[in-house]
């Protein structure tokens, strides 16, 4: 049977056909985030009926991809025929400011723009019937463009009374509750509401979901979630048959890049009142610098990098609101983290695009206590990037300390550039003093330590030999002999004192810049070779 609206057009109407394109049109550039407001309504729904006394781990929200519509379901309570009448009254919602994710009243609208129709279906396990509401879509909006080219326009009362029915429809199953969203025939402008793999993607970002169990750290956090959160209720969501995770690893691969993250921080954030704002938590990269490398989530690309706020779960923004509101100083070190800040103050309210929070001054409270996790975030980066980096150096010291040592062992080193080592190995150790303390893995340390005494070890050897070459041994110290080109030769005194003279112009010259030096003097040496080394020696 249909059940007739019969709702009477007021004589005064403050509304009109217009805010229908206003509110459909324009409020979601990002189509998919239609899906989002549906999707938010579900969990009102599954939270109250959880309230009820129903387990949460029978709860499940779908989304399905079929043709050429998608639909979206939740297995909650459903809903009875009054308030599926309500569901016609745009902008208007019974849920209190505060408590729901939902609220406003016109996300549910947000169909009416992608859709030839939106369909909703409800039904109860107490009645033995269930309910549809449809809305002609399309022909609202053609109903409302075609008035508006004749500068008319239609009360949104009556728009609505035209264009809808609802029905009643016999359940399969007496026992069946839930409530269904169907976007009938999406319009081909917006081929991403059906791409399941980009459903997918979208909603392990934006929706209520707990972590996979590939990231080891999930369950502490979600431990954490649950005892700071009123309201935390991490739902089973589907898109077709693949179950919905946030998108973090602990470890994973991008373009041959490996990146990997430490153990989760936590950090509850009071206001001035010491009353509790936010709950967060992040784990610092593994690694050097930012976290630039994407999850892969359905075959997409998913940023995990920086912090994004979340509201009953459901995240507001992105990582950039994170990096714009809170960081007030080093924002480059806002990626040098993933993680999350839940909103626990109530009076905290976000947009209707959910893209940030309305301005008011509980959003500036929010923002300007929010600091202590960028201070905190921006430290340990600060700290991490030190250590790295005199990791870094430590090892660079060590290797050159190593290949020194191994050419003198070789008898490779040429008379000339003697002075060019004792600079090298005296930059090494150095290097190793100044950077040793701030490193923290003790496989550097060791390295560190060994390369350190082995460069006072070359330092000293190296100024024996070059002082003293034919002095035997003396202590631990061996001299070294160095390759000495007039030697070899046996050119004479005079030859020797040109040549001298000239290297050590060369020498002061190119000193910065050593591997040009040691080339040059390599080729000088071979020139030498062929002018003066007997034929056939």
């Amino acid at each position: 049977m249909t059940l007739q609206p019969g709702s009477q057009v007021a004589s005064d109407e403050y509304a009109y056909g217009h805010v229908l394109e206003a509110l459909s049109g324009g409020l979601y550039p990002n189509k998919l985030d239609v899906l989002r407001e549906y999707l938010q309504n579900s969990y009102d729904a599954i939270r109250n009926y959880v309230e009820e006394g129903h387990e949460l781990t029978d709860c499940k929200i779908r989304v399905l991809v079929q043709g050429r519509s998608v639909v979206i379901q939740d297995n909650a309570g459903g809903m009875d025929l009054e308030t599926l009448k309500e569901y016609r009254k745009m902008g208007f919602s019974k849920k209190p400011f505060g408590t729901y994710a939902g609220w406003r009243g016109i996300g549910k609208a947000a169909g009416l723009a992608v859709a030839e129709k939106l369909i909703v279906s409800t039904a109860q396990e107490s009645n033995t019937v269930g309910y549809q509401l449809v809305f002609q879509a399309s022909q609202m909006l053609d109903e409302v463009r075609q008035l508006r080219r004749s500068g008319e326009n239609i009360p949104f009362n009556q728009l609505i009374s035209k264009f809808t029915t609802i029905e009643s429809f016999e359940k399969d199953d007496p026992k069946d509750h839930f409530t269904s969203v169907e976007l009938r025939n999406v319009r081909k402008e917006m081929p991403e509401l059906l791409d399941p793999g980009l459903i997918h993607a979208h909603l392990s970002q934006i929706a209520p979901v707990p972590f996979h169990s590939d990231f080891k750290h999930g369950q502490k956090i979600q431990e954490q979630l649950a005892e700071h959160l009123e309201e935390y209720l991490p739902l089973i969501v589907f898109v077709n048959e693949n179950r919905v995770f946030k998108p973090y690893l602990d470890t994973w691969t991008y373009e041959e890049e490996e990146f990997s993250v430490k153990d989760p921080e936590f950090l509850p954030v009071y206001n001035q009142e010491r009353e509790l704002v936010s709950f967060a938590w992040y784990c610092m990269n593994q690694g050097k610098g930012q976290i630039r490398g994407p999850i892969s989530v359905a075959d997409q690309a998913v940023n995990v990098s920086g912090l994004v706020y979340r509201l009953y779960d459901i995240r507001i923004g992105d990582a950039q609101l994170c990096r714009s509101t809170i960081w007030r100083a080093t924002p480059e070190r806002a990626f040098y983290a993933i993680g999350e800040v839940h909103v626990v103050d109530s009076r905290v309210e976000p947009t209707s695009d959910r893209n940030d929070f309305v301005d008011n001054l509980p959003r500036y409270d929010l923002y300007d206590s929010c600091t202590v996790i960028a201070k905190e975030i921006s430290r340990k980066a600060g700290k991490q990037s030190e250590e790295l980096r005199a990791e870094e150096k430590v090892r660079t010291a060590s290797s050159d300390v190593g290949n020194i040592s191994l050419q003198l062992s070789q008898g490779k080193v040429s008379r000339e550039v003697v002075p060019l080592y004792i600079q090298r190995a005296m930059n090494a150790r150095d290097e190793l003093e100044r950077r040793l303390p701030k490193t923290t893995k003790e496989e550097t340390r060791r390295i560190g330590n060994s390369a350190l005494e082995q460069a006072s070890l070359l330092i000293e050897q190296l100024r024996l030999g070059l002082e003293l070459p034919h002095v035997p041994e003396q202590g631990t110290l061996v001299p070294t002999q160095f390759v000495d080109i007039m030697e070899e030769l046996s050119l004479s005194d005079e030859a020797r004192q040109v040549y001298d003279a000239v290297m050590k112009a060369v020498g002061e010259f190119f000193v910065d810049v050593p591997g040009f030096y040691e080339e040059m003097v390599r080729r000088i040496h071979l020139e030498l070779r062929r002018t003066f080394q007997p034929k056939g020696s």
